[in-house]
């Protein structure tokens, strides 16, 4: 009798446990609600208000106020050598980070230093009537054209914004709420990559599971794009 009591509570021991590590790995949302709140969200990031897509010029300008500019309070000290201080036009205090902009005058040849280089001194302009940055006024006949797009498809660097949205924005929310990061051909359940495939068909983006992947695989995360300057 102690013995089948012993072995019931066991069991039932095992049960729950089985039970709890099964509760455990559910998602906190169900498919239907994770493929329509990240097809919202990728709609807001990826087009603009008349429905156009957004591409290479909203990708410099996001990076601009990631390096160059940035709020007050994520700096904190801003009585440091090669600060600019000036509100913008909401009347937000902003700094512009001289001396993050030598590594782009200097170190960088990519054309991209330059267009946000010119970004953030056209921004200070906008808002302030002065150039901060004096050096900004060599890059003017420096910056190249825009490169004439292809008659079919986006080019690459149209499609770099796309690939920061999806790796930094998208994806992430999908993995906080409990849908692993890739599935195998064997799985049934979704991943944020197949989530997000079909978040983006709904929207127009033709981009499959693995292609999703792949972009996940071959691009830094947020903070390495975006948010690794703030300790600088």
């Amino acid at each position: 009798m102690k013995g089948a009591r012993e072995n019931k509570r066991a069991k039932k021991k095992k049960t729950g446990e089985a039970s709890r590590i099964s509760t455990q790995s559910q998602p906190s949302m169900s498919v239907e609600d994770a493929i329509t709140q990240t097809a919202n969200n990728a709609r807001v990031l990826l087009f603009d208000r008349e429905g156009k897509p957004m591409g290479i010029d909203h990708y410099h300008a996001a990076l601009t106020l990631h390096t160059l500019i940035r709020p007050v309070e994520w700096f904190g000290q801003t009585d440091k050598p090669g600060i600019y201080v000036f509100p913008d036009e909401r009347g937000y205090l902003m700094i512009y980070h001289a001396d993050l902009a030598e590594i782009f005058f200097s170190e960088c040849s990519h054309p991209s230093c330059d267009r946000v280089l010119c970004i953030a001194a056209a921004r200070i302009l906008q808002c302030t009537g002065e150039i901060a940055d004096k050096r900004v006024r060599r890059l003017s006949g420096d910056v190249p054209p825009p490169p004439v797009k292809p008659a079919r498809g986006r080019s690459a660097d149209d499609n770099r914004w796309r690939n920061v949205c999806i790796v930094a924005y998208l994806i992430p929310p999908l993995l906080e709420a409990g849908f692993p990061p890739t599935r195998n051909e064997a799985t049934e359940t979704e991943s944020a990559c197949s989530i997000v495939s079909q978040a983006l068909a709904t929207i127009g983006i033709k981009l499959g599971e693995k292609a999703i992947a792949k972009i996940r695989a071959g691009n830094p995360s947020h903070h390495d794009i975006l948010g690794a300057q703030r300790d600088i």
